[in-house]
């Protein structure tokens, strides 16, 4: 098991997913994430990202943050983004299809920091492989397919303090859209009888 694995084993919180963007340089059909894409939200700045992360880690005990998108790597800010979260100690998990991986390069090489690379039908493999073996030997990265991610509900930040003190709901993580909304997976909220587990 991995430092990252081990360190992480033992800390509680929850996890928060943060989608940089609905941009992308693949166009999958079969993307959890287009229909996110379909409502053109504005993107926050790297300003109103800190802000909005500052409010969430001010209301939860956070154990990791991942990062997503879209490509996550098109955000002009990708790479001072990750190394914000990991110079006040949180683990980061970036999911990519190692688009632009001078981004990555560009972020700390750091044990918390860690890449999961997707290779899509849509892409090009040898382009993958290429990148993979570019950056492979200096971080963390596991190749690999991710599960539908499952049914969002959306809520206003300012339920986001009900939510901490509601005991019949529990929260294990939130998603945050590039505008800043926020949402909650489908399983995770035990009052919502309409909503059930994928």
């Amino acid at each position: 098991m991995s430092i990252y694995g081990k360190t992480l084993f033992f800390k509680r919180g929850i996890t928060v997913t943060l989608f940089l963007n609905f941009a992308c340089n693949l166009h999958c059909a079969y993307c959890t994430n287009r229909r996110f894409g379909e409502v053109k939200s504005k993107t926050m700045t790297l300003q109103q990202w800190k802000d909005r992360i500052g409010e969430i880690t001010r209301t939860f005990k956070v154990k990791e943050f991942y990062i997503t998108g879209g490509e996550p790597t098109l955000s002009p800010y990708f790479s001072e983004l990750v190394d914000w979260l990991l110079y006040r100690g949180y683990h980061v998990l970036v999911f990519s299809n190692l688009y632009d991986v001078r981004a990555i390069e560009e972020c700390q090489n750091f044990y918390r920091l860690k890449i999961w690379a997707t290779c899509h039908s849509e892409d090009d493999p040898l382009r993958f492989n290429h990148a993979y073996q570019e950056i492979k030997d200096s971080y963390e990265v596991q190749v690999g397919e991710i599960d539908s991610p499952g049914k969002y509900q959306y809520f206003e930040y300012s339920r986001l303090m009900e939510l901490e003190k509601d005991e019949n709901l529990k929260v294990n993580s939130l998603r945050v859209a590039p505008d800043g909304a926020l949402y909650l997976s489908c399983w995770e909220l035990l009052k919502d009888k309409t909503c059930s587990k994928d």
